[in-house]
This record gives structure tokens, C-alpha cells and sequence, in this order.
């Protein structure tokens, strides 16, 4: 049971860093068109640090995992 939790977790966190990339795009036409080049810089900044905060979360989730699957054998 919980390697199924810790499957979904991991592929949840996935499907998250998709979707932001995604988002961070959309935004930074719109802010392209609306705001100029340094509202893209500024998106460039903000984006970067969303994906490395998820990738650090993922980073913790699946060590967090590893553990406990070592710890059931």
C-alpha cells in the first residue's frame, strides 16, 4: 500500500512540474506582449525557482520513500 502511495506521489509531483512549465510559458508571452522584457525577466526569475522548489520536493518525497521501503524489508 504504501508503494502505491509513494508511485503516485512521485508521479503527481511529475505531472506538477509539467504543468508549471506550462503555465510559466503562458505567462511569460502574455507578460512579453503586456509588460515588456523586463516583466519576462522577471518571469524567467520567478519560474526558476518554482521548478527547483519542485524538484527539491520530489528530491524529498522519493528519498523519504526509499527509506521506508527499506525499512519494511
Amino acid at each position: 500500500m504504501q508503494e502505491i502511495t509513494n508511485i503516485i506521489t512521485g508521479s503527481s509531483l511529475s505531472i506538477l512540474t509539467i504543468f508549471a512549465g506550462i503555465v510559466v510559458k503562458l505567462v511569460k508571452d502574455y507578460l512579453l506582449k503586456k509588460g515588456g522584457e523586463k516583466a519576462v525577466k522577471i518571469a524567467e526569475i520567478v519560474a526558476k525557482t518554482l521548478l527547483k522548489q519542485l524538484n527539491r520536493l520530489l528530491m524529498i518525497k522519493t528519498s523519504k520513500a526509499l527509506k521506508n521501503s527499506q525499512k519494511q524489508k
